[in-house]
């Protein structure tokens, strides 16, 4: 997840090297270094290490003794006072060096001659570090040991520490590099109108990365005070911003030249990774909640002057208001800062007080970003804003309990962007996003719990994913309706309460929804922390199968793990869990006579093998009300059948929009698993002939969209695509047409179904689409200054189907619009219309430009660059064979980050035949530095093979219905 490195080595080679160049520089006693100015002594510069002192017997290891990542609970930190100056000119070796010094204050929690902290690539020697009890007795260092695999470095001290005391750790200077990796302290680049290009200084230290700015207790529970002193050149526009609002400044000469200081008041007690650091020359747009918390939006200073800083400040501020007022608990901070930044590696960061965004996620230009681009700034700040309680406020106590963070803001984002964008359907959309996003992973054996045992830095990153988000916001979300609202938040008040400025687990959460389950007389069948374990401690998730007895008129209610391969053995679950894949499901349902009401039903089902509960009803049922429960629901055939031809009926909206698209994607689901035929969803698809809803017409392109993966290849192909052309454009492209006159809030959710039509009609061949997109485009080429030729909300379709159909003029086109560009929105619709193209040669030439840093932002690389053209049918061949060839360098240079499970993902979606899957087991076989990326690689070969079954046992059977419509 890096951009450009001075360095391109494998990790393995890093560190050996870096032990060589130690071990020299201790024989040959060279001790080089800076800190405040150049003739400082007893500074060692190497890369990727931490130097030693030749005076002291040490000893530096690259292999690592024992399974445990985790720092000894001896010592516990309570503050930290840390300087840092980072120079904004190279040196002669072309490096750009920080400076700094830091004294962190422990306790000692039990007795012990080591302390044990987390320090990479700083610089520094015995000489520089002081330790010192509370009385200021100085206490001696015999010597230091690092570990170079887990960031470790181990002070050997003269004396026990004395439990219940505290101690004072100093390091009076270090020095290491800012890099462009987007870890630690990093440099990032902007380019202004005048084509001058401008540097800031930036921090990312989530999840294990604020050992690359100073020596610390590098964990989320290990809390504490920090107080940071900035410097900056004087006499220039830079200033620098952190968590807490700047105290003081201060003014100090180094080698003769003038610099300033900005003094941050001391922080709330906070984990290590939400520390922000900056220092930029950018301006700020600002807003003022009910709650007189200061709310800044910064960006370049083109991008403020321009506006676009403007809604996500006015939004932020609503939005913290919104939740200070839901929890009941204030926010404890006076400033709420947010900033756009050129080079990002995650989407946001939300370090407490100061956020951090990739532009394209915070910015919003009203004549250039899209309709969606709106939606995504708004979602995302409301999820950044979320963390302040549920993540900052109260932290996980180890990074196996992601999800307790994630998921929380994941889910309480729908709720913000609800409060200021009520128009928007958010919580309908929230089945699209979250709710089938995960049940696509959770269907593999290859998944994971949500709560999930994870050690290193990559298992860390790699907790990071759909699981995380997206299962644990539908957990929380089917938690919050059979709880009610009232009594799921007074639980989350009492939480947040009782551990603020604190850590948690899960179990802790559990614990204060069963005292106000207890508290409100709720009734359960067991302990309610015993039905919320059967959905966090095992992975996957049940179908409910519902059928109907003909002799009788009941239904049989039972359950089942649901695989998309069916024929996969199911993971032994881990501590001999008593669930084996069997869960307390809250099931809901609507009898007949209850459908079209308000009405409905629930009630339990149990994790019993072979348990049965009947429902006694004469016609039919419809189940998983609003689609709240994390399940999917397969009826008997007969119900079925009645079910679809209550959609094709002229009352078929008696079925709410949510439960109409939940059919959908439960129906080709369930196909995909051999628990259903294919003839009775796509009978249940041509309902859609009625339907002009977002929701439910984006559920079932989906599923189109997966069977377009796997039969783009197909002699059945041109059928296939005849017939969704029968569906949309009637009822999408021709209803909602291209003309744009509302562009108000309200009529978001109209733009966003516009833009669904446009997309799919020209994606399938309508040659009418085609020809608007292609006319639009070449009247752009014509006028390129005229950005408002084409309006935002359908721009990157006009793109991709005019590229597509189009040649080299227009995608050369394209190209250089996106160099002229400075909105990064803009750029991302560029990115993703150029990934279109047919032809081969292009997209090859394409592809070698996503990897070089002078053309394409690191951060965009990966996911908005290979990532768009490995999902095209064209592309495809091309980006897997590039990734195959460089790996290596690929890894090398971007670090194997998060980014290539999302390359994984894309690069395979269209994989379906043996000679596919074939090379996917031989890559991974061939592969031993997967890094973060190994569970995407099982989870592709997992759907490769699901992927096969499901053309040989369904292509036959939809040719025979797709004839049978005379298609």
């Amino acid at each position: 997840m890096s951009t450009k490195n001075e360095f391109h080595f494998k990790g393995s080679q890093v560190i050996i090297m870096s032990v060589v160049v130690v071990m020299l520089l201790v024989a040959e006693g060279l001790l080089i270094g800076l800190l405040a100015r150049p003739q400082c002594e007893n500074e060692v510069i190497t890369q990727h290490t931490t130097s030693k002192p030749s005076s002291q017997t040490t000893q530096s290891t690259n292999v690592i003794p024992d399974d445990d990542w985790r720092l000894p609970k001896d010592l516990i930190p309570m503050s930290y006072q840390v300087e840092l100056r980072p120079l904004f000119d190279p040196d002669e070796q072309g490096r750009y060096l920080f400076f700094g010094s830091s004294t962190v204050e422990f306790k000692c929690n039990k007795s012990t001659s080591q302390i044990k902290m987390h320090s990479s690539r700083l610089n520094y020697t015995t000489e520089q570090i002081k330790l010192s009890d509370s009385e200021g007795n100085v206490i001696d260092i015999l010597h230091m040991e690092y570990d170079l695999i887990k960031e470790f470095v181990t002070f050997e001290i003269e004396s026990e520490c004395k439990q219940g005391e505290d101690y004072t750790l100093t390091f009076e200077k270090f020095i290491s590099e800012m890099s462009l990796d987007l870890t630690g302290l990093y440099r990032s680049y902007y380019t202004t109108s005048d084509g001058e290009e401008r540097m800031i200084v930036i921090s990312h230290m989530w999840p294990t990365n604020a050992r690359k700015v100073f020596p610390c207790f590098d964990e989320p529970a290990l809390k504490a005070k920090f107080s940071f002193t900035l410097w900056s050149r004087a006499n220039s526009e830079l200033f620098a911003i952190s968590n807490m609002p700047a105290l003081s400044y201060q003014t100090k000469e180094f080698d003769g030249e003038l610099w300033n200081a900005t003094i941050f008041a001391e922080s709330l007690p906070m984990s290590t990774y939400l520390i922000a650091l900056s220092i930029c020359d950018y301006s700020f747009a600002e807003s003022l909640g009910t709650n007189d918390v200061k709310t800044r939006t910064y960006a370049r200073a083109e991008a403020v002057a321009n506006m676009e800083a403007d809604y996500s400040a006015d939004i932020a501020a609503k939005i913290l208001d919104y939740y200070e007022a839901y929890f009941s608990v204030p926010y404890p901070l006076p400033k709420s800062d947010h900033m756009g930044v050129s080079d990002f590696d995650a989407g946001a960061m939300e370090n407490w007080g100061f956020i951090l965004y990739r532009e394209v996620y915070l910015l919003y230009d009203e004549n250039l970003s899209s309709v969606f681009d709106k939606e995504k700034v708004t979602n995302i700040v409301a999820h950044e804003l979320a963390h302040q309680w549920f993540g900052n406020l109260v932290t996980l106590s180890w990074w196996n309990d992601a999800w307790l963070n994630e998921g929380f803001a994941t889910y309480v984002s729908y709720l913000g962007e609800s409060e200021v964008q009520p128009t928007w359907k958010s919580k309908d959309r929230f089945l699209l996003d979250e709710l089938h996003a995960a049940f696509d992973i959770d269907a593999l054996t290859s998944s994971h719990p949500l709560v999930q045992e994870a050690n290193t830095p990559d298992e860390i990153t790699a907790l990071f994913d759909t699981i995380s988000y997206s299962k644990g916001a539908s957990i929380l979300r089917m938690i919050n309706d059979f709880m009610g609202e009232e009594n799921f938040v007074l639980g989350l008040t009492h939480y947040l309460n009782d551990l603020s400025y604190s850590s948690a687990t899960h179990l802790d959460l559990f614990q204060h929804w069963e005292d106000q389950a207890a508290e409100a007389n709720l009734q359960f069948p067991v302990r309610l922390s015993e039905i919320l374990k059967t959905w966090t401690l095992q992975m996957g998730y049940p179908v409910v199968n519902v059928e109907k007895s003909l002799a009788l008129n009941r239904y049989t209610i039972t359950q089942q793990y649901f695989l998309l391969d069916p024929s996969a053995t199911a993971v032994e679950p881990d501590n001999d869990l008593l669930y084996k894949y069997k869960w307390y499901i809250p099931f809901s349902y609507k009898s007949y006579s209850q459908i079209g009401t308000e009405d409905s039903t629930r009630i339990w089902l149990p994790p019993i093998q072979g348990t049965q509960v009947t429902v006694e009803e004469e016609y039919y049922l419809l189940a998983n009300i609003d689609a709240m429960g994390y399940y999917r629901v397969n009826y008997d055939k007969g119900t079925w059948s009645k079910l679809t031809t209550k959609l094709k009926s002229k009352s078929f909206q008696d079925i709410l929009s949510k439960n109409r698209a939940q059919l959908l994607d439960d129906a080709f689901n369930l196909v995909r698993a051999e628990r259903l035929d294919l003839t009775t969803a796509m009978e249940l698809s041509m309902y859609l002939s009625n339907e002009q809803e977002y929701v439910p017409w984006n559920s079932f392109l989906a599923s189109a969209k997966y069977m377009e993966y796997l039969l783009s290849r197909s002699s059945l192909y041109g059928m296939f695509k005849t017939y969704l052309l029968k569906l949309v454009e009637p009822t999408l492209y021709d209803y909602y047409g291209w003309d744009e006159e509302n562009k108000n809030d309200d009529a978001l959710f109209e733009r966003m179904t516009r833009q669904t039509g446009i997309k799919a009609a020209c994606y399938y061949g309508s040659h009418n689409c085609i020809n608007n997109a292609t006319a639009l485009y070449r009247m752009w080429m014509d006028d390129p200054t005229n950005k408002s030729i084409i309006s935002n909300t359908y721009r990157r379709d006009v793109f991709c189907a005019a590229i597509r159909d189009g040649g080299e003029k227009e995608w050369q086109f394209s190209w250089e619009q996106h160099h002229v560009s400075t909105n990064a929105q803009e750029q991302d619709d560029l990115r993703y219309g150029m990934a279109c193209s047919k032809e081969s040669w292009i997209l090859s030439k394409y592809t070698k430009y996503c990897v070089d840093p002078n053309l394409i932002r690191g951060q965009d690389s990966i996911r908005s660059c290979l990532g768009y053209i490995a999902e095209e049918e064209y592309g495809r061949d091309v980006v897997w064979s590039f990734m195959v060839e460089s790996w290596d360098d690929l890894v090398d240079s971007y670090g194997g980050g998060i980014v290539f499970k999302t390359l994984i993902e894309s690069v395979t979606k269209r994989f379906s035949t043996e000679y596919d899957l074939n090379l996917l087991i031989n890559f991974k076989q061939s592969n031993s530095n997967l890094g973060t990326a190994a569970r995407a690689v099982d989870q592709a070969i997992e759907k490769t093979t699901t992927n096969i079954r499901w053309r040989k046992r369904n292509e036959p059977e939809l040719k025979s219905w797709l004839s049978m419509q005379n298609i």
